[in-house]
């Protein structure tokens, strides 16, 4: 039945299953997709232009994809399955789960079971709406406005997303009123006035993080494609294997009790530790312990939440903030300047001839400008946070197709007074260059020291609960910064423009992708600046910032508006 709402309407929603159907399995998810099993949704939508193919044919576009979709199912059916967790302490487990190692049988370590009767699927949802494909990008935004307000109120992609009830496997399990379990992962195709259509996908954090998404939806476009075109649908080789993940982990992670000795390792990685169980004043929210711990020592093991540092009631504004080709470069070479240590009690370990990344570039540059905007004291030597997320899969040795979650948050930390100015083209005080090797150095450390982190997945192995430790955190004195810089979200062809486009013909037929930030203080999401020139068959362009930059920053309204009026947030090209 279709609902409206102004100028959307939902159509119909339906759920897809692997073609053809898999028989029972069970399989044990990573330590680290169980570590995120609370985070927000993984999700990003596609704005593409009219079709040349099913121009006029809406219902054949629609069974085209959703046919598609059932196809590439079949080689990830556990995006249609039901995700689980273990609720238990006292080593009773579901009996799918009974051949599990010792590690992923404890308690909050999370897991995928398919190819059951009543598998949930994929919600498969279909809606239209009123607005043409150039209200909701035109092609010259990134030139014509390069802040652009992102309010909830306001933005209309909010909409274009799933409004499905998505499965988070740490809660309560029930059917809805139609009999069916909450599904995984949700996908909704949106048809535009003008034609044109509105591909968005959300699935729970644990599956998979913005490159195991892209690569879902990339698999499926080139399934459509070879469909399209006539041809055997392509062999598709992502690696859905969690167990590659856990072997990295030092030591035996199935014994009773963890290695000291390992466990000491982990002080070698930069790594904020935030203890979600601990007491801690101005808690907004509350938080207990899970009753399977009733009567067991639950004392602190990491830092009380610093709520002192959050006013989780203070008004939150959106902008989507790009910096073109020229102005990516022009922080780059300020980067690479000569300077001297970052002025930290890390600066020890600064080596200045590591030659910086065009990103980090941006993030020492939207750092400063971020902290300068939140009206520190000029004086104020007290620390600030930044908490990038980095990309674990090239330092686990695994590949770049690999399906999962694996990531970690890093902790950048300087003092307040030493970020004020460091955007600046000339200062007095600490530079962008110190910032940025300062951010090279910490990464490096991270990608090189697989010792460290095959302590960190031995820790994480006997931890109560896998989500108990949080290694960030949000406010006035923290930034969680989230990147898709080479995630690929640009290189999505389904394949229904096989002619390219013409000069005068608005441009590439992928015009947008982004995903949808959660409104809270201090959430940051880089990535890739709308292409200007058709990159066919998901080819990708020659460099990552070859179409400048879009960087999307959730933060304090007051703040905000310090951080859009700030003189050198968008640099003189």
């Amino acid at each position: 039945m279709a609902t409206s709402q102004q100028d959307f309407e939902i159509l119909s929603s339906e759920r897809v299953k692997p073609q053809p159907p898999f028989k029972e399995h069970a399989v044990p998810l990573s330590l680290i997709d169980a570590t995120v099993a609370n985070f927000a949704l993984t999700s990003a939508f596609w704005c593409f232009k009219p079709p040349q193919r099913y121009h006029d044919d809406v219902a054949g576009l629609v069974e085209h994809l959703r046919k598609s979709l059932g196809i590439v199912l079949g080689t990830y059916p556990h995006l249609a399955g039901h995700v689980q967790s273990i609720k238990t302490v006292d080593g009773s487990v579901p009996h799918e789960a009974k051949d599990f190692p010792a590690h992923a049988r404890r308690f909050g370590r999370v897991y995928v079971h398919y190819g059951t009767a009543d598998d949930p699927g994929v919600d498969f949802v279909v809606a239209k709406s009123t607005r043409t494909l150039d209200d909701l990008y035109p092609m010259a935004r990134p030139k014509a406005t390069p802040i652009w307000n992102r309010d909830y109120a306001t933005d209309p992609f909010v909409k274009f997303l799933p409004a499905s009830s998505i499965r988070n496997p740490l809660q309560p399990y029930t059917k809805d009123d139609a009999g069916l379990y909450p599904a995984a992962l949700a996908i909704q195709l949106t048809r535009l006035s003008c034609g044109g259509f509105v591909v968005a996908a959300t699935v729970t954090h644990s599956l998979g993080d913005i490159t195991a998404l892209v690569q879902f939806v990339k698999d499926w476009a080139s399934v459509s494609r070879a469909h399209l075109d006539g041809q055997e649908v392509p062999t598709l080789t992502p690696v859905i294997d969690p167990s590659k993940l856990d072997a990295v982990a030092a030591g035996d992670i199935d014994q009773n009790q963890p290695d000291q000795s390992i466990l000491e390792q982990t002080k070698m990685l930069p790594l904020a530790r935030f203890d979600w169980w601990a007491p801690s004043e101005g808690k907004p929210w509350p938080v207990e312990p899970p009753g399977v711990f009733a009567g067991q020592d639950l004392s602190p093991v990491a830092n009380a939440m610093p709520w002192k540092d959050w006013d989780t009631t203070a008004p939150v504004s959106n902008y989507t903030i790009h910096f073109s080709r020229a102005q990516v470069d022009v922080l780059w070479a300020r980067a690479n300047a000569p300077d001297g240590a970052a002025g930290s009690e890390d600066s020890a370990a600064v080596a200045p001839s590591q030659r910086i990344s065009r990103h980090d570039a941006i993030l020492a540059h939207i750092w400063s400008c971020v902290t300068r905007a939140r009206n520190f004291a000029s004086d104020d030597e007290e620390l600030v946070h930044c908490y990038p997320t980095l990309g674990l899969r090239p330092a686990l040795g695994l590949s770049s197709s690999f399906i999962g979650s694996p990531i970690l948050m890093l902790n950048l930390k300087l003092p307040a007074c030493s970020l004020n100015e460091a955007a600046a083209p000339t200062t007095t005080k600490t530079s962008l260059s110190s910032v940025a090797q300062y951010i090279r150095t910490t990464l490096s450390s991270i990608n090189s020291n697989t010792t460290g982190l095959a302590a960190h997945l031995h820790s994480i192995a006997y931890q109560k609960s896998p989500q108990r430790i949080w290694n960030g955190f949000l406010g006035k004195r923290h930034t969680i910064v989230t990147t898709w810089a080479r995630a690929g979200v640009y290189e999505v062809d389904f394949g229904l423009h096989p002619a390219p486009p013409s000069v005068d013909d608005g441009g590439p037929f992928l015009r947008y992708a982004d995903g949808i930030m959660p409104r809270m203080d201090g959430c940051i999401l880089v990535k890739e600046g709308p292409p200007q020139r058709q990159c066919e068959g998901g080819r990708a362009p020659a460099a990552w910032t070859d179409d400048g930059v879009d960087v999307a920053v959730a933060m304090n309204s007051v703040d905000m508006q310090r951080l859009l009026a700030d003189p050198v947030l968008l640099p003189a090209v």
